[in-house]
This record gives C-alpha cells, sequence and structure tokens, in this order.
C-alpha cells in the first residue's frame, strides 16, 4: 500500500534523498573524469541513502533513475539487468531520459551470448559468441535508446568449462567477434573475466588490437588488485575501469543473504579501499585519463556506502583536483 499511496502522491517517480553540505562538498572536491556508482539502483534498503522514501523494488527500477542520478556522488550506473535477459531501445530510452546529459550507463551484454551452455538445461548454446544475435539483441537497440548517455558495454564472461580455460584461442576469436561487431556502432567496451586462466597476454594482445578496455574485478574468482593492475599495465593509457563485485570471504547466494537489504556496510574492507584509492588517486593525476569504478552491494553490504567511504578516501590524498 505505502509504494500505491507514493506513485499517487509523486507520479514522476520517487524522491531523492536531501543529502547534507558535506556530501555535495565532497562530491565538489573530486575530479570530473572520475566516475562513481553502483551496479544497478533498484533497491529498497537504500531509503534515507538514496532515495527519501523505501519505495518498492519495481517502482524504483522503473523511475528510480531521476533520484538516484541526484545523489552528489553518483555519475553513472550500471545496467545489470541486459545480463539476464535483453531489452528494447524504448526501456534503454527511457532510463535515460531520467538522467540528465552528464550522466553515462555501463550496460552488460547478455550472459545468452558469453555463455556456452544454457542455463537450467546445460545443453549447447546456440547463441554463444554470435555476433549476429549480438548487433540484434542487443547492439542495435542499445544504441538507439541511450545515444551519447552510454558510458560502456561491459562484457561480463562467465566462468568457462574447462575446455575453454585450456585451450582458450577458439573463445578468443569469438570473443573478438562480438568486439568487432560493437565497433560498427562506435560502442565503447570493456572486458571482465572471470577464469584466471583466461587472463594472458593473448587476451591482452587482442584486446590492445580492438581498443577494448579490460575491466579490473574484485571478486573472489580473480586475482587480487596488484596481480590486476600489473596486466593493466600492458595496456596503451586509456580509461580504467572497475568493479568491486563482491566480498573476498562469500559467495554471491551467502553475501546476499548476510547483506540484504543493503542498508548498512556490514564488512568494511578497508585494505582494498586504501589500495584503490592510492593507485585511482595516481591514474588521475599522473595519465589524466577517467576512473571508472562500480560498487555492488555484496561487496561491503551497501554500495552506496562503499562509494562514500571511498570518495572520503580519495579526498584525503593531497591532489591538484582538490583545488580546483
Amino acid at each position: 500500500m505505502q509504494a500505491v499511496l507514493f506513485d499517487e502522491l509523486n507520479p514522476t517517480g520517487p524522491d531523492a534523498y536531501p543529502h547534507p553540505d558535506a556530501i555535495r562538498t565532497l562530491a565538489q572536491s573530486l575530479p570530473s573524469s572520475l566516475y562513481l556508482g553502483t551496479s544497478s539502483w533498484a533497491f529498497p534498503g537504500w531509503a534515507d541513502l538514496v532515495y527519501a522514501h523505501t519505495y518498492d523494488e519495481r517502482t524504483l527500477s522503473r523511475q528510480g533513475l531521476s533520484a538516484y542520478s541526484k545523489h552528489p556522488l553518483f555519475r553513472c550506473v550500471s545496467i545489470d539487468r541486459t545480463f539476464y535477459a535483453p531489452i528494447s531501445a524504448q526501456t534503454f530510452r527511457s532510463y535515460a531520459e531520467q538522467v540528465p546529459d552528464t550522466f553515462r550507463f555501463a550496460v552488460k551484454v547478455p550472459a545468452s551470448l558469453l555463455s556456452q551452455s544454457l542455463p537450467h538445461t546445460h545443453a549447447p548454446n546456440p547463441d554463444f559468441l554470435n555476433p549476429d544475435q549480438a548487433e540484434s539483441i542487443f547492439f542495435e537497440p542499445l544504441h538507439q535508446g541511450l545515444g551519447n548517455k552510454l558510458g560502456w558495454v561491459l562484457l561480463q564472461c562467465p566462468p568457462q568449462p574447462d575446455s575453454i580455460t585450456r585451450s582458450p584461442s577458439i573463445f578468443y576469436d569469438g570473443l573478438c567477434q562480438l568486439l568487432e561487431r560493437a565497433k560498427r556502432y562506435q560502442l565503447p567496451t570493456m572486458v571482465e573475466i572471470r577464469d584466471r586462466a583466461l587472463l594472458t597476454p593473448e587476451l591482452v594482445k587482442r584486446l590492445i588490437s580492438l581498443d577494448t578496455r579490460l575491466c579490473l574485478s574484485l571478486h573472489p574468482r580473480l586475482p587480487g588488485l596488484p596481480a590486476q593492475f600489473r596486466i593493466q599495465a600492458a595496456f596503451p593509457p586509456g580509461p580504467l575501469f572497475i568493479r568491486w563485485n563482491l566480498n573476498r570471504q562469500l559467495s554471491y547466494n551467502s553475501a546476499l543473504e548476510r547483506y540484504a537489504p543493503f542498508h548498512t556496510r556490514q564488512d568494511p574492507d578497508e585494505e582494498a579501499h586504501q589500495y584503490l584509492a592510492q593507485h585511482i588517486h595516481a591514474w588521475l593525476n599522473n595519465t589524466k585519463q577517467p576512473v571508472w569504478v562500480l560498487a555492488n552491494n555484496k561487496a561491503e553490504g551497501c554500495a552506496p556506502l562503499t562509494l562514500l567511504k571511498l570518495a572520503h578516501k580519495l579526498a584525503s590524498f593531497s591532489s591538484p583536483y582538490l583545488n580546483k
């Protein structure tokens, strides 16, 4: 009943939480080339953090972006629902219409294009690495719907079977076909790998040849940040993209159970905050290239508070951009 009442009182969508001046000042101290955002936005538990009231998930999913984009720290967001099923150009357009011109989206490629087998049945997936299908169900509607508010296309590659990790060249071939098709639409691309065995020099060489960046990921399946930054160093100067996905000690389901409804930062990872702040600071000042950080609720318990902590950490460094 409460959600219906909010819809009746405010048909334009949820209200943004009135953030204190201290957070606005913090946001203004950060560089315009730093993009902070979260993995999706439809979380009722973010009341009094992002939203002014407790709205239901459906309302937030459809109409919450306007309020979300008013958070002083948030200049981007990840559209995660596309990983599970494609959406139409009109749905993309409805998202774009809710946010200001300076706001950007990262959008996940459907998992159906990146998984060798079908879910549930585990039968061979006919759409696996199929560029024609990718163009039809994803690249074209994305290009039509988001326009210049698209920041990055994210190819989050699910864990692959042993047949691929042992001999990855064919997988790399198919992945590159998807990336080449994305270039037809001038879509900037990032690749996130979830198998250590696939983080190879061959992959790096192929991504560089297609002007594609590697997405760094804080995830238990992957090597730590120092190893990933060493891989990143092989790329030419360009944007840095980081996703803080999952607590290193938890599985996806255990994190979901432990952290819901995602209102508090339950498991602070101070070591990760310090490491990220140091390297983001260096990247911004040494390369003059943008940095994107997308936080998940399952990293520490509450993505908005994870980003608030990271912003404070960055502001603690003496940096030219703090005085801009």
